[in-house]
């Protein structure tokens, strides 16, 4: 996913916890479908058939591209004050997200093939001291055309939207 450059440097160490997959009616690993022009219609999934667990990975590369050290750290579940403080014991920080949409749809039309992408994903991260959750929604719809449509255009499409989802909502993790 993730295909940011590097930032400056910055030290210190964040806790990756879980990813949760909150979508209702679709399966872990589902990304989205195609309508063709007869109305039959192409499924698309993620590698690994787990979307929560492939954003977690693009948000380590992410985050270990702003200078950080990424450990594994326990899930907290969002805006439990308690558990925070125990998962992010040894760490300056703690990440975790939930995922509440994240499809993308296609039609195609003729030579060209128009896609949307909508996204809805809320960051947690939990610091030390002063100890605090801070919660941030990223939700966005991304639209673009494609001649020539293919499954690189499509995985191409979405990796440049999660890439432009952490960079606006991670931005300032690493201060």
């Amino acid at each position: 996913f993730y295909t940011g450059s590097q930032s400056s440097q910055t030290d210190g160490t964040i806790g990756l916890a879980g990813f949760t997959d909150r979508r209702d009616g679709v399966g872990d690993g589902y990304v989205g479908l195609r309508i063709l022009m007869d109305n039959s219609q192409e499924t698309y999934f993620v590698q690994g058939m787990n979307l929560a667990d492939s954003l977690k990975r693009a948000s380590r590369v992410f985050l270990e591209s702003k200078g950080l050290s990424v450990v594994p750290a326990e899930s907290f579940g969002g805006t439990d004050m308690e558990r925070m403080k125990s998962a992010v014991r040894g760490k300056d920080r703690v990440l975790m997200a939930e995922i509440h949409l994240f499809e993308c749809r296609a039609r195609k039309k003729g030579v060209t093939t128009q896609m949307s992408l909508e996204i809805d994903l809320t960051f947690y991260v939990g610091r030390a001291n002063p100890a605090s959750i801070r919660k941030i929604p990223a939700a966005l719809t991304l639209e673009r055309t494609e001649v020539g449509f293919s499954e690189a255009k499509l995985q191409q499409f979405v990796n440049q939207s999660v890439a432009e989802v952490l960079d606006k909502a991670l931005d300032g993790i690493s201060r």
